[in-house]
C-alpha cells in the first residue's frame, strides 16, 4: 500500500480502486440474494381459512339482534387476512367504525374484503370472484348478513382446496 510521505494518508488512487471493488462486491452480495417473492409465487398453502357453518351464523345472528354477526365479521376478516396474506386492519378496529358510523364502513369494508379474498384466490390458484359491487349493492337493501354468508362460502370452498 502506497502511502503520501507527507501525512501517511493512502493514495487517492488506491482509494479509488477500493470503492469500485467494495461496489462491485456489494452488487455481486446483492446479485445473489433471491427475491422472497415474485409475482408467478403464491403464499404459503397451510394457511386455510377455517369452514364455518353459514346457516348457523346467520341464525345465531338474528337470535342475538346482531352481536354475533359483529363476531362473525371480526372471523371473516381474520380469515381473509391470513388467506391473503395482508395484514391491513384489525378487526376490532372494523367493528369500531362499523359501529361509530352506523354500517357505512361496513360497505367499504365489504368491497375490500372482496378484492382482498379475490387476490387470495387468485393466488392459491382458484377461481377468483370479483363481487365487490355485487356485494355493496346487497349491504346497501339491507343484506348484510347475506354478504356475510358469500363470504363465508368463499372462504369455505377455498378451505376445501
Amino acid at each position: 500500500m502506497e502511502t503520501n510521505s507527507s501525512n501517511n494518508m493512502p493514495n487517492s488512487n488506491e482509494n479509488q480502486q477500493n470503492s469500485n471493488n467494495n461496489f462491485s462486491m456489494n452488487a455481486s452480495i446483492l446479485e445473489e440474494i433471491p427475491n422472497l417473492r415474485t409475482e408467478d409465487s403464491a403464499p404459503d398453502n397451510s394457511i386455510k381459512p377455517a369452514p364455518r357453518s353459514i346457516p348457523g351464523w346467520i341464525i345465531g345472528s338474528i337470535l342475538t339482534c346482531g352481536l354475533l354477526g359483529l363476531v362473525w365479521v371480526a372471523l371473516i376478516n381474520n380469515d381473509v387476512q391470513e388467506f391473503s396474506g395482508r395484514k391491513t386492519r384489525s378487526s376490532a378496529a372494523v367493528i369500531l367504525f362499523s359501529i361509530i358510523t352506523c354500517g357505512i364502513y361496513g360497505i367499504y369494508w365489504t368491497y375490500v374484503t372482496s378484492q382482498e379474498l379475490s387476490y387470495a384466490e387468485n393466488n392459491n390458484k382458484l377461481i377468483a370472484k370479483d363481487e365487490g359491487i355485487l356485494y355493496i349493492i346487497l349491504w346497501l337493501i339491507g343484506g348484510s348478513l347475506i354478504v356475510f354468508a358469500l363470504l363465508q362460502n368463499r372462504l369455505n370452498i377455498a378451505s376445501k382446496n
